[in-house]
């Protein structure tokens, strides 16, 4: 699943089906603009400077709701397989943001 900033700083899900990743595509917008838009849509808020701490009640939303084939069976394995790893805290789960704006 990839979750994109879109030009109008929205969030926007795409390849929700691929339940096997999870990340962030910044489109090249600034950290501060990820996180802005995360919290605006209630899906998320920062961690540090290249993750973020995504709701998993949002990524469940995002993954299950509209889909062609809602599949819980494999968004439970995805969050499974983040708690194995340690990148869930509480409700959220950490992903990585990629396709950051350059720091000067």
């Amino acid at each position: 699943m990839l979750i994109a900033i879109t030009d109008d700083h929205q969030v926007e899900v795409t390849e929700r089906e691929d339940l096997n990743r999870l990340a962030v595509n910044a489109g090249g917008h600034s950290m501060e603009d990820v996180v802005r838009a995360l919290i605006s849509a209630g899906s998320g808020t920062g961690s540090d400077a290249d993750h973020v701490n995504l709701s998993i009640d949002a990524l469940r939303a995002y993954a299950l709701d509209g889909a062609p084939q809602p599949n819980e069976r494999a968004f439970n394995a995805m969050i499974a397989y983040a708690v194995a790893q340690g990148w869930v805290h509480g409700e959220s789960v950490r992903a990585h943001v990629v396709n950051l704006a350059a720091v000067l």
